[in-house]
């Protein structure tokens, strides 16, 4: 028997034996990735409590009508009615969705400011949506290829298969069909990022 054949033959035990022994399937069949999902989350926002003032909004008349006067008045009564400032407040809308409500002044026969306040009393309905998205989950890979090199003394040439574990562990089994030569390469994933403390 030709001793060349035994390490790529150890080699190839080897490489069946690591993946037996559970560096493909460690795990019981992977069930399939969820669907992305989005949650929604409602916040009901109150109307208002309390009404807001608005600016003043002084009236500017649209039509003047004047009436007979009376041959027999009171001059001084007329006078102080006419001089006098007359304040009111009418609420116009008063229910659960709004409160309306303004407030005025009259005087010299003219009224002289309106001053609404409005509340809205309607909630407010704001929804937030979250979407939550799932990793598809680890699979084993499988890659195919060749190997070429040359030494001082000789030159190289031959197929290299590769396997990437779940875990990211790397196997890597080249033949060097010119020089009857097997060789076996195991690569484990190394992480070189340190978390920064927060001071």
């Amino acid at each position: 028997m030709d001793t060349r054949v035994i390490p790529w033959a150890l080699s190839v035990v080897l490489l069946i034996v690591i993946i037996f022994m559970g560096q493909c399937h460690r795990c019981q069949e992977c069930e399939p990735c969820p669907e992305p999902r989005t949650e929604v989350r409602t916040d009901s926002i109150p109307g208002d409590f309390s009404p807001k003032p608005y600016p003043e909004v002084k009236p500017v008349p649209v039509k003047i009508i004047y009436m007979e006067v009376p041959i027999k008045v009171d001059t001084g009564e007329i006078l102080r009615q006419y001089h006098a400032e007359v304040y009111g407040r009418d609420t116009l809308a008063n229910d659960s969705s709004v409160f309306v409500a303004i407030d005025w002044m009259i005087t010299k026969n003219r009224p002289v400011y309106f001053k609404p306040e409005i509340a809205n009393r309607k909630p407010v309905a704001i929804n937030h949506y979250t979407t939550y998205t799932f990793e598809n989950p680890p699979v084993n890979k499988y890659f195919a290829g060749f190997t070429t090199g040359r030494s001082p003394d000789e030159f190289g040439f031959g197929p290299s298969l590769a396997l990437l574990t779940k875990k990211e562990t790397l196997f890597v089994l080249n033949f060097d069909v010119l020089n009857k030569d097997v060789y076996l390469t195991v690569l484990w994933k190394v992480n070189f990022s340190w978390k920064k403390v927060k001071k």
